[in-house]
């Protein structure tokens, strides 16, 4: 539970980051910040993927993202939260305070959900962009107010590693996008009864 809701601690951080970097970037080339692209941490770098960009402007994105070595920092620790979070929190603690892993996934709880080996997968899974999309279109209930906005981190990255098999669906225009399903139940679906 203690890395369910440091999931959303760190990705408010993080977001919060990016958007003020995004604020400053935007008013150098507006067209290329508010272009079609998804930002992934991989290898100690922020990368731009599934992008309409040209190459120039992805170089462009990628030095401007990177250059904020505070907000690469934060990427990585926000992928390690992950990892913690679904691969390693599996289990109970027992009455003397040690942590007895379930070598089935959350097998107490029904799920049968198994996440062994995120850490390999963790920086193609999290697509920062589509989490804060997916986090600030959430509708909240008006009585919980936006504090609890990013409570849901959690459910969100549960849903990317359970379909990071990219699908694709075609567009309107005959082309096709990217789509990621959030649908369906979820580990922490108690969350849903609170916002």
């Amino acid at each position: 539970m203690r890395n369910y809701q440091q999931l959303g601690v760190d990705f408010e951080r993080f977001a919060n980051r990016l958007n003020g970097l995004f604020e400053t970037m935007r008013t150098i080339r507006p067209d290329i910040v508010d272009g079609n692209y998804e930002v992934i941490h991989d290898e100690g770098r922020l990368k731009v993927v599934d992008s309409t960009l040209d190459e120039r402007s992805i170089v462009w994105l990628e030095e401007s993202l990177n250059g904020d070595r505070e907000l690469v920092r934060m990427a990585a620790g926000f992928n390690e939260q992950v990892v913690r979070t679904f691969d390693t929190e599996r289990g109970n603690w027992d009455e003397q305070g040690v942590f007895r892993r379930i070598d089935d996934g959350y097998g107490d709880n029904g799920w049968n959900r198994d996440y062994s080996g995120l850490a390999g997968s963790v920086g193609r899974t999290t697509r920062f962009m589509s989490l804060q999309r997916d986090i600030d279109s959430h509708h909240l209930r008006p009585e919980l107010g936006e504090h609890n906005r990013f409570d849901r981190t959690g459910i969100y990255m549960e849903k990317y590693i359970e379909k990071d098999i990219i699908q694709y669906q075609s567009t309107s225009s005959g082309g096709l996008e990217v789509v990621r399903s959030i649908e369906g139940a979820s580990m922490f679906g108690w969350l849903d009864l609170m916002g």
